[in-house]
């Protein structure tokens, strides 16, 4: 776990509760693009990914951390088991992620 850390931003859906909005309706779906990130060091981050560590890299996913602080609006909404590698760029043709710009890895994409 060394070179992670669990985030602590005040990112806010709406001024409504989720509650109000979950129970208002028979469905409500919340998807997009969020650009989330895995809050870690790039090289700890890869690791665990060559090795499949998925679990291991859930526990640093900022959207995760920010529902479970209450500082995201979504904690009636629930999600998928997560159980597959991070959305990513890889170099073209092969299935090796591209780091060269900097960005760490994450579960950008959510359906919630």
């Amino acid at each position: 776990m060394e070179g992670l850390k669990k985030t602590s931003s005040s990112s806010q859906v709406s001024e409504k509760s989720d509650s109000e909005l979950t129970l208002k309706f028979d469905f409500c779906l919340v998807m997009g693009d969020f650009n989330y990130r895995i809050n870690g060091d790039l090289s700890y981050v890869s690791s665990c990914l060559k090795q499949n560590k998925f679990e291991e890299l859930l526990k640093f996913d900022q959207m995760q951390n920010e529902i479970s602080a209450g500082d995201l609006k979504l904690k009636n909404f629930s999600e998928g088991e997560i159980k597959f590698p991070p959305t990513f760029k890889f170099y073209v043709g092969t299935n090796i992620y591209n780091y060269t710009d900097g960005k760490i890895p994450g579960w950008t994409d959510r359906i919630m």
